[in-house]
């Protein structure tokens, strides 16, 4: 008796465009916040000086902030799309 094992083929979906862009945005948003802070902390600036720059650190914030919040809210939306693992199956 012969037996064969058959595998289907793995049906990963991937992360949509808007999910990758959500991602991406959101890292190179927080990066900048990150580099950002440390220049203002360590960047040997006065106080005149930083002032707009603490500004516009404050603006950055809420802006990542609100983009967490909107990808957040857009993960957990409803998918049609599914994760499907390999089925392996045995016939004689």
């Amino acid at each position: 008796m012969v037996s064969r094992l058959i595998v289907k083929e793995l049906d990963v979906t991937t992360y949509d465009r808007i999910s990758r862009f959500n991602h991406w945005t959101a890292a190179i948003l927080f990066l900048t916040m990150l580099g950002f802070g440390f220049y203002l902390a360590y960047g040997g600036l006065e106080m005149p000086q930083k002032l707009p720059l603490i500004v516009n650190h404050k603006a950055m914030g809420v802006l990542l902030l609100v983009w967490g919040i909107w990808r957040v809210g857009y993960r957990f939306r409803p998918s049609p799309s599914t994760l499907q693992l390999c089925d392996f199956t045995i016939q004689p």
